[in-house]
């Protein structure tokens, strides 16, 4: 086994290092960044991209612009709703107006219905 760093040894997994370090009495380093010693020792290289100051600052670039076209896209609906809600109340205007004219005319007609009965009795009483 050749060396390039002394008497460090690069491996592929923490369960080979492992066996290097103590078969060969060598320190071992994973690609990963965890160390095996000659003495048994393993510590890790473990980087926890959580706490990443650029991949925070990618995520919340990414998130301040999903929450503006979230804004956007909500202002939208927003102006939707009101608009819809106006042609509702003008429906229900007319509706009211209708309604109205209806009962007015319905009345009307019983009226007339009334006055034609009246009538035919009068009619009736003249003819005989």
């Amino acid at each position: 086994m050749g060396h390039v760093f002394g008497r460090t040894f690069l491996c592929r997994s923490v369960d080979l290092a492992s066996e290097v370090a103590l078969n060969a009495n060598l320190n071992c380093v994973t690609l990963d960044g965890d160390q095996a010693s000659h003495k048994g020792a393993l510590t890790g290289g473990y980087y926890e991209e959580r706490r990443s100051k650029l991949q925070n600052m990618k995520q919340l670039k990414e998130m301040r612009t999903k929450y503006d076209a979230l804004s956007e896209q909500s202002q939208k609906l927003k102006d939707e709703i009101s608009t819809v809600d106006q042609t509702v109340s003008q429906v229900l205007g007319e509706i009211q107006k209708l309604e109205a004219r209806f009962n007015r005319l319905k009345s009307e007609l019983q009226t007339l219905a009334l006055d034609r009965k009246s009538l035919a009795t009068q009619k009736e009483a003249d003819d005989v």
